[in-house]
Order: C-alpha cells, then sequence, then structure tokens
C-alpha cells in the first residue's frame, strides 16, 4: 500500500507559504505547489493506463481551489480527467 499524507483542512493549507511541493493528503496524488514568489497552484499525480507516472495541472489556488481539485481528483481515480471537464463556473 503506498504511503499517504496526512489529511489538512483548509486552513492548514492556506497557511503554507514555503516554496515546493507539499502534498495534502486526503486525496490520493493532490499537491500543493507553492513557486518562489507565492504563486499557487494544483497538481494531481496519476499513474496513466501504460504504468507511467503523470503530472497534471489543476489550476490556480482560488477561494474554492482545494475542494474542487479535491472533487476532480477523488471523481478521476487512477486517470487522468479530460481538460475540459476541468473548467468550472
Amino acid at each position: 500500500m503506498a504511503n499517504t499524507a496526512p489529511p489538512m483542512t483548509v486552513l492548514e493549507v492556506k497557511k503554507i507559504f514555503q516554496p515546493g511541493l507539499h502534498f495534502v493528503g486526503g486525496t490520493r496524488g493532490l499537491i500543493l505547489n507553492v513557486g518562489q514568489r507565492g504563486s499557487r497552484s494544483w497538481i494531481l499525480r496519476f499513474t496513466a493506463s501504460n504504468g507511467k507516472r503523470r503530472d497534471m495541472g489543476l489550476g490556480c489556488n482560488r477561494p474554492r481551489g482545494e475542494r474542487t481539485a479535491r472533487r476532480y481528483s477523488d471523481a478521476h481515480p487512477g486517470a487522468a480527467p479530460h481538460p475540459v471537464a476541468l473548467r468550472l463556473p
């Protein structure tokens, strides 16, 4: 079984300012990427059907960013969702 990060609350995610990749936990493969200048974006890491590990960007960290990123990563376990499906109102 793969190691999983402990689940983080929305407040804990908002307090992350250190640049780098931060595994959010609670959802397999969901990563918060914090850039050198403080930009924040979501990444979904998954294994494609050919067995290769892939990283797919889910977009910036908006006010409802974590909830949206978790919803898409939960809806598509182990597979890449279609890019058009990632657009939300």
